[in-house]
């Protein structure tokens, strides 16, 4: 059986492009490539203009906390309880509050205002700090928090 050279070639090129991808992916290329060089998207200069990802629910989070564990995340929710150096957030405005309200620490907390809608990002973190309301993991802010415009 005699074996074409143009499918010796075709398959060679197929395992090189096939261990360069493994290679970029494993090196975190993916990440690059998808969010340019920079490594950040945003509208700066040499940043890509991808808009952000919608804030997600504090239930979300809070009823599956190990998917989150040390990740950025965003989330949208009213203050419900203010205490010394934190406050709880919710899902809804008022009501009982429960352990999958969310426990908040960082810049501008002292800012927010109660039956008012906010945008939190930061770190979810669960360092075996208990809060009022139980709950074990909080959200570290990264930035102060926004006013909802929903």
């Amino acid at each position: 059986m005699k074996i074409k050279p143009t499918l010796i070639i075709v398959t060679a090129i197929i395992l090189v492009i096939g261990t360069l991808l493994i290679i970029n992916l494993s090196r975190g290329g993916g990440y690059k490539w998808f969010h340019g060089v920079a490594g950040k998207p945003g509208n700066g200069p040499g940043q890509l203009n991808i808009p952000d990802l919608p804030a997600s629910t504090i239930g979300k989070i809070t009823r599956h906390a190990q998917n989150f564990i040390n990740q950025n995340i965003k989330v949208q929710g009213y203050l419900i309880k203010r205490e010394t150096g934190y406050i709880i957030i919710s899902d809804e405005a008022s009501g009982a509050i429960s352990r999958y309200d969310l426990p908040v620490i960082g810049p501008g907390i002292d800012t927010v205002q109660p039956d008012k809608k906010y945008i939190f990002q930061g770190t979810f973190l669960d360092q075996g700090r208990v809060f009022s309301n139980n709950n074990p993991d909080h959200l570290e802010l990264s930035q102060p928090p926004e006013s909802s415009a929903q």
